[in-house]
């Protein structure tokens, strides 16, 4: 057990880590990724208390098909944003993005198209918590799927804002 505060190492698979918010994806290697993590609060929960709609599906066996999971993940982030629950939506979006890239769904237009609205989403997210390089990098990451596409040059214009790259 950890204590506020305590740091510990810890490592992930690229599967893993492709499903952590806060890790940014390894594009090479497939090697284990290495990360240092500190206890700044935590949740607890009663071991009889019934675990919530969304933890269960998190917990759930992977879908056939992993886009329709994707699409699941990504409208239980956007009703988690829509509620103010930033930091759970981000964690949603994150892991739909780990699943739709990882859902064996060849780049089709389903797939490209459910990437770019979580690109859109996470970019969003990671500004309304005052995390803006991390917004930026998604913003770029929803030009590459769309030059010239209107939400993300707004959230990338709203980044460099936040930077202090623009004036």
């Amino acid at each position: 057990s950890m204590r506020r505060g305590e740091l510990a190492r810890v490592s992930l698979s690229q599967e893993q880590a492709a499903l952590e918010p806060l890790l940014a994806p390894s594009r090479g290697g497939g090697g284990p990724v290495q990360a240092q993590v500190e206890l700044i609060s935590f949740r607890h929960q009663a071991r009889d208390a019934a675990p919530s709609a969304a933890s269960a599906a998190a917990a759930a066996a992977p879908p056939a098909d992993p886009l329709a999971g994707a699409a699941s993940l990504k409208e239980e982030g956007n009703s988690l944003f829509s509620a103010g629950r930033t930091k759970e939506a981000c964690a949603a979006y994150a892991r739909a993005l780990g699943m739709a890239a990882g859902g064996g769904g060849g780049g089709g237009d389903a797939s490209r198209a459910l990437t770019l609205a979580l690109r859109n989403n996470l970019a969003g997210c990671e500004l309304k918590a005052d995390r803006p390089a991390d917004a930026l990098s998604h913003a770029d990451e929803a030009l590459l799927l769309s030059p010239g596409a209107a939400k993300p040059l707004y959230r990338r214009a709203q980044a460099l804002l936040a930077l202090g790259r623009v004036g």
